[in-house]
């Protein structure tokens, strides 16, 4: 029986399931990646910024920036403090959220607030047509190391819960 409903789950959660271990094993298998329909709302559930790849599968620049995503340790940590999600470049065209940051170029990196809000100041280079192009991970460890703190600064100043990485309200606590 429990075969039966693992099978009947799997046929109905397939596709979208299948999908999230394939990006896994081509980005980095130790992050926890999520489907972009639940993204935004767990994201607001758990009071953490989004950090979004865009990316195109037969781009060499994303093949090449994936290589380094599955060997980077330092985003495999950050990404705690993250909801992780990939989109395929034709799916941003139906997200209302995204607008049009700039030209289509991939890979690009997007970061959101909790609340789903485009966070356009964190970017690669800002005097630049291409402002969320990222051809290394050293460059979005940077982002994401700015992303948290400020998100730490914003929670805290808003007593939101300790998950969203808030440490102010632990340390009053004590």
């Amino acid at each position: 029986m429990a075969f039966a409903l693992a099978k009947t789950l799997s046929s109905l959660l397939g596709n979208v399931n299948a999908a999230i271990v394939q990006i896994a094993k081509e980005w980095n298998e130790n992050i926890n990646w999520i489907e972009m329909r639940e993204g935004f709302t767990i994201a607001a559930e758990k009071h953490k910024p989004i950090c979004c790849i865009i990316q195109n599968r037969v781009c060499p620049a994303c093949d090449h920036l994936k290589e380094e995503f599955k060997k980077n340790e330092d985003i495999e940590e950050l990404s705690q403090h993250f909801v992780m999600m990939i989109l395929d470049y034709w799916e941003v065209e139906k997200i209302k959220t995204f607008g049009r940051p700039d030209e289509q170029y991939m890979p690009r990196v997007m970061f959101f607030s909790s609340s789903g809000t485009p966070l356009r100041h964190i970017v690669n280079q800002h005097n630049s047509p291409v402002k969320y192009a990222y051809n290394n991970t050293k460059s979005i460890l940077r982002s994401m190391q700015l992303v948290v703190e400020q998100h730490k600064k914003n929670c805290c100043t808003k007593n939101e819960p300790e998950a969203s990485g808030c440490t102010k309200n632990k340390q009053e606590a004590e």
